[in-house]
């Protein structure tokens, strides 16, 4: 994503917060740092990059704030004004196929069962069946939630070998 669409992300985020009553008078934006970052679970350092249009938070935050904030994810990520899905509950299967071939590698063959990987993409296909946006943002949704996950496990194995 571009820096314009960082941008375009905080004045969204923040207009959201202005109109749900979340201000703070001496706050430069108008807005209270420190109840953003309880509502995502995140520093008030981050949550202040977001603010600036410097950064945009993991697909976890992203959840946690629109569910907070009452919005819809593809809004506040992209700006997808009105955008309905015709059949909310179905996944297109191009989707599928999508979600399958991005996040097979987080969950290599072992000897052990496989079902971490399928209530993974299981619950990574609920999460996007509730999300009205375009299909070109789901795919951009899908890579924020499948980056995150990759950057946890990434970070997780390089503290293992380290103990």
């Amino acid at each position: 994503m571009s820096k314009g669409s960082y941008k375009a992300f905080a004045n969204r985020l923040i207009q959201t917060l202005k109109d749900r009553g979340h201000t703070a008078s001496r706050s430069p934006n108008g807005i209270c740092t420190k109840t953003l970052a309880e509502f995502v679970g995140a520093s008030e350092q981050i949550c202040r990059r977001y603010l600036r249009g410097d950064a945009l938070p993991d697909y976890e935050k992203i959840m946690r704030l629109t569910t907070q904030l009452q919005v819809n994810p593809g809004w506040l990520l992209f700006g997808d004004e009105g955008f309905t899905a015709s059949k909310k509950n179905d996944i297109d299967e191009a989707l599928l196929h999508y979600i399958l071939k991005q996040s097979h590698h987080l969950y290599p063959t072992s000897q052990d069962s496989n079902d971490d990987y399928a209530d993974f993409v299981l619950g990574l296909i609920r999460e996007v069946r509730a999300i009205d946006a375009s299909e070109n943002n789901l795919l951009k949704i899908i890579d924020l939630a499948i980056g995150s996950i990759d950057s946890y496990n990434q970070r997780n194995k390089k503290h293992s070998q380290i103990a």
